[in-house]
């Protein structure tokens, strides 16, 4: 990879080569949505990997603060909480807790949240 890879070549190398590390060797490199984009793109390529060779090596769990992230992009995104829980393999509940608690952080800090829409 080069000094500072792009999302695109993140993904193409977990194509090739698996997952395993790849997130944790972005976070270096991209910003936090970048990150959630490959999150996902890394999940999609795990499941495309598992129907194919059978068992493949699974990737850390999200954390709290990174699943209320993935949350907020997606939402910011346009998919309704049905679509979010199935895609993070959350109860839709989980999701609307998720939001709230995203409202809560962001009107407790002093300065506005990054990607905090969720106005509804």
């Amino acid at each position: 990879m080069t000094a500072t890879a792009t999302l695109a070549e993140y993904v193409r190398h977990a194509e090739l080569f698996g997952s395993e590390c790849v997130y944790e060797t972005a976070e270096v490199d991209l910003s936090g949505t970048e990150l959630i984009q490959l999150d996902r793109e890394l999940t999609r390529i795990d499941t495309e990997r598992r129907r194919r060779f059978g068992k493949v090596p699974q990737r850390k769990r999200m954390s709290l603060e990174r699943k209320r992230q993935t949350v907020v992009w997606l939402t910011n995104e346009g998919l309704p909480a049905t679509r979010i829980a199935e895609q993070l393999g959350l109860s839709v509940r989980r999701v609307e807790e998720l939001r709230q608690d995203a409202r809560r952080i962001a009107a407790e800090s002093s300065e506005p949240a990054k990607n905090v829409k969720l106005g509804e």
